[in-house]
């Protein structure tokens, strides 16, 4: 288990990682890992880390957001 914080869409794209609505369209395909948190499970977090490798896996087409290959449902 990684001892590092999570961190809302928000903050990936303050970092510079991706815009916002990337980061929650790309949890939704399952292209990225994410978590649900909260009492109903509809907030979304993130592992900076966890989404930086995600990015660089062989495969991922950055200009379409779409992995080749499976697409799973994420959070």
């Amino acid at each position: 288990m990684s001892d590092e914080a999570l961190v809302t869409a928000e903050v990936l794209e303050q970092k510079g990682i991706l815009p916002k609505w990337s980061a929650y369209r790309l949890a939704r395909m399952g292209l990225i890992p994410c978590f649900a948190v909260g009492a109903k499970h509809r907030g979304v977090r993130f592992r900076i880390s966890e989404v930086v490798e995600a990015l660089r896996k062989p495969g991922f087409n950055g200009q379409h957001g779409e992995a080749v290959g499976d697409q799973r449902g994420g959070c």
